[in-house]
């Protein structure tokens, strides 16, 4: 039942970087996944569908898709934790829709930061719509230079659908994408809550270590 050894960080409560029972959990170095979700505009598909569900494997926050500084420093300010033996946390950022384009510019910033970030999870990502507003219809015409990998990021995995009658997914330049095929018209905000697509994303997050040495990126 120790106070956070690193103080505030988490909110007032000093117990709030262990979920607030200090008797249950315990993360008594700061080693562990951080997980960042981006959200799409206007939406909080991705916050209901993989909040609590991620919390399985990490500490969780939720940034919209025009935070992404906020998301830059937050993941910052826990990439630099350590502990004696110089082992710190690792970073996984989850992107759906707009959020998707966010994780892209969140992973440069970083990378910017020589801030290594060990995965990047993207479902159904697009561009925001002043950057490209005919990729939402016409699928696979999105400047590559919106949508690709980061030379920072360790694993980049994408899940897309071309089947919704309005907002049809891209493919992330230099990601693993995979195609979901055969969906229903609405298939966009079906997407998040895509058991399939939820399994792959746990897996993926699952194969991620909880601590790795700190400071390990690279400047792009």
């Amino acid at each position: 039942n120790q106070r956070d050894p690193h103080g505030y960080i988490d909110g007032m409560n000093p117990y709030g970087y262990v979920g607030l029972s200090p008797y249950v959990w315990r993360d008594p170095l700061g080693e562990e996944r951080i997980i960042i979700i981006m959200e799409g505009l206007n939406s909080h598909l991705a916050e209901d569908a993989w909040r609590e569900y991620m919390k399985d494997f990490g500490t969780v926050e939720v940034f919209e898709q025009d935070q992404v500084n906020e998301a830059v420093e937050y993941a910052k300010e826990k990439a630099a934790e350590s502990n004696e033996d110089g082992e710190g946390n690792t970073i996984i950022i989850l992107g759906y829709s707009n959020g998707g384009r966010a994780a892209v510019e969140a992973a440069k910033q970083l990378g910017k930061e020589c801030v290594q970030v060990d995965l990047v999870v993207t479902v159904d990502p697009v561009p925001k719509w002043n950057e490209a507003p005919w990729s939402l219809f016409f699928p696979g015409l999105a400047n590559p230079r919106l949508l690709y990998v980061p030379g920072n990021v360790g694993r980049w995995v994408n899940y897309y659908q071309r089947d919704d009658v309005i907002i049809r997914g891209n493919k992330v330049k230099g990601a693993e994408n995979n195609r979901i095929r055969k969906e229903r018209s609405d298939a966009h905000t079906r997407m998040p809550y895509r058991r399939d697509v939820n399994d792959a994303i746990s897996d993926a997050v699952e194969g991620v270590p909880e601590q790795r040495e700190s400071n390990g990126g690279c400047c792009e």
